[in-house]
């Protein structure tokens, strides 16, 4: 029998955390937030450890909060999220709202993804009160940088996921319900090109256009190209200064995800290798800075297994869930390029995610921390 959880209390819970702000570069609000979270979760009596980064400067600021316990059981299970949010403290969305049936809330990070938090708080409750707590070891992480790409605790992830035997990430479902199974391969790519700047009149022939070199490079791209296995994104151009100035310099930031690994490694090669052919036809040197990276996450059979825990223990509490693919990305890639299953939408249900409608159905604050703690129930018995 599944013991209780109080809405009332997850509620509370939740209100006190979105009431925070911690956007990933507010580092006050981001420590009271990991108080708050340390405060939660020392009821389970468990060790609790801030990871500070390994950079010097930041060394007083945690990557991430690590909180485990009987981890040297047969069968355990790591537990992720982040507390981290995309709305700074000059947003006009700082506030928690209850709707007047009090069925929604909304307000900064409700599904994305502190409402997954809560979430992993009613998860270890109920798994403390069963008879598998002493077979079961557990280990959660919450991470601070995980909207600016994970670029620090990507690491301990990676790490973590080593150690244990499965993984369970509660970023929030998709609008409609569904859990996604596999998720791109994902590259921000910075392209510099360096050309030679002169007088577009008096001295033209002289000068070496930069952007016209990065235009002939973007040119060889399948930008345009219709698939549900790629997309490329130009998210930023510049270059020159003015209209009578041959540009010495232009730049793009372009994101390219690919549903197959061995594809983006193709398509970063293709950039690096096209790049030094237009050098040798029109002087313009330029250089592929790959600035993030993060490894597909696709089907395994281990993956398959604990996908079909999740339908069996779906159907057990008549609760319907469905599977498709994301071209969206998450820590999920990190843990599960370590090679143990992984489901990372197992968060709270909502809408809005990222905008100043993002909105929670509160009961899944309940139905999801029931269902991952039959899930994990499953793969301890397994």
């Amino acid at each position: 029998m599944t013991p209780d959880l109080s809405l009332d209390d997850s509620i509370t819970f939740l209100d006190k955390l979105v009431s925070i702000n911690s956007s990933s570069y507010n580092q006050t609000g981001i420590i009271s937030c990991l108080t708050l979270i340390k405060e939660k979760f020392a009821t389970f009596k468990p060790t609790m450890e801030s990871i500070p980064s390994p950079k010097p400067a930041k060394n007083e600021f945690p990557i991430a909060l690590k909180i485990t316990k009987n981890v040297t059981a047969k069968t355990t299970c790591l537990l992720s999220i982040h507390v981290d949010t995309v709305f700074d403290q000059t947003s006009p969305f700082q506030t928690f709202q209850l709707s007047h049936d009090k069925k929604e809330a909304s307000g900064p990070g409700v599904i994305d993804a502190k409402g997954g938090i809560v979430i992993i708080w009613n998860t270890i409750a109920l798994l403390e009160k069963s008879s598998l707590s002493a077979n079961i070891g557990w280990t959660v992480i919450i991470t601070t940088d995980e909207e600016i790409g994970s670029p620090e605790s990507k690491h301990i992830l990676e790490q973590e996921a080593q150690k244990h035997t499965f993984s369970l990430v509660f970023e929030p479902p998709l609008e409609n319900g569904n859990i996604i199974k596999e998720r791109p391969a994902s590259s921000n790519i910075t392209l510099t090109a360096q050309g030679k700047a002169a007088h577009a009149g008096r001295h033209a022939t002289q000068g070496i256009n930069a952007i016209n070199g990065l235009i002939a490079l973007l040119n060889t791209l399948p930008l345009t190209k219709e698939s549900d296995t790629q997309t490329i994104n130009l998210g930023t151009i510049q270059g020159g200064t003015r209209e009578n100035i041959i540009p010495d310099t232009a730049t793009c930031c372009l994101n390219a995800r690919f549903m197959k690994q061995n594809d983006l490694d193709n398509f970063i090669k293709a950039c690096q290798n096209n790049a030094k052919t237009i050098e040798s036809e029109t002087g313009v040197t330029i250089t592929v800075d790959i600035t993030s990276l993060r490894p597909s996450k696709s089907k395994t059979k281990e993956s398959e297994i604990l996908y079909t825990h999740l339908e069996n223990a779906a159907k057990e509490l008549n609760l319907t869930i469905d599977f498709e693919n994301s071209f969206g990305v998450c820590d999920g890639n990190f843990i599960a390029n370590q090679g143990i299953p992984v489901i990372d939408t197992m968060g709270a249900q909502g809408s809005g995610m990222h905008t100043h409608n993002e909105t929670i159905k509160l009961n899944s604050l309940i139905t999801q921390s029931t269902l991952a703690y039959n899930v994990i129930k499953k793969m301890a018995k397994k």
